[in-house]
């Protein structure tokens, strides 16, 4: 079995965010980049009991090389992401209350409020514009990658967050993140009367997170 370290980081991450209610029943999903491959949760397998050679792993053209389950069948989305992102090592795509209500109302981005957005998202989450049904994965995962941009999270209209990052940590953090500023901008009666972060400072912001943030000394 190979990517033994990264296959227990999966199925731990899955069931961290169980416990918080990120993952109800079946639904969500987790997978990591190696290289020029992506080991992603099987479908319709219960966290609880999932195994280390449970997960499946398929290349960047969607092929499983490797597994005894069919991966995720929201596998495009990751997939998709990984092919515009070389940035981007992890991806959890999650079921959250807020965010998921969020997801729902005709907007088109929840705007950049408060400074883990800028430093960890890049700005403001977009939402992709319209609503793909079931079983028409090849355009969810279209969608989402065009509408993600270069930000590190995405809402899929009338569906859920995906969160994204550079290991897995980062990632699931990032679904914290946007779980909770979709809280924010549903918690108040106006919400087009938030004063938005200034652009300058979100790329600032971003840019001190990435490369900056840890290493200073003041």
């Amino acid at each position: 079995m190979t990517y033994e370290k990264e296959r227990n980081k999966i199925i731990e991450t899955c069931l961290k965010l169980q416990k918080a209610g990120y993952f109800p029943g079946t639904w969500g999903n987790v997978s990591i980049r190696c290289g020029d491959v992506i080991i992603i949760t099987p479908s319709r397998i219960c966290y609880n009991i999932m195994k280390p050679e449970d997960l499946t792993i398929i290349d960047i053209d969607g092929k499983v090389t490797e597994g005894i389950h069919p991966p995720s069948s929201e596998k495009e989305v990751h997939r998709q992401i990984y092919q515009n992102r070389e940035d981007i090592y992890a991806i959890v795509h999650a079921h959250t209350p807020y965010a998921m209500a969020a997801s729902a109302m005709e907007i088109e981005a929840v705007p950049c409020l408060v400074e883990e957005m800028s430093q960890l998202l890049g700005g403001s989450i977009p939402v992709t514009q319209v609503y793909v049904p079931a079983k028409e994965h090849a355009r969810l995962g279209e969608a989402a990658a065009a509408a993600i941009g270069n930000k590190n999270g995405v809402l899929l209209k009338n569906h859920g967050p995906v969160s994204c990052g550079r290991d897995i940590e980062e990632a699931v953090l990032t679904a914290e993140i946007i779980e909770k500023v979709c809280q924010i901008y549903l918690s108040v009666s106006r919400p087009d009367r938030f004063c938005p972060i200034p652009e300058p400072f979100i790329s600032s912001e971003r840019n001190r997170y990435l490369y900056q943030y840890g290493k200073e000394n003041t």
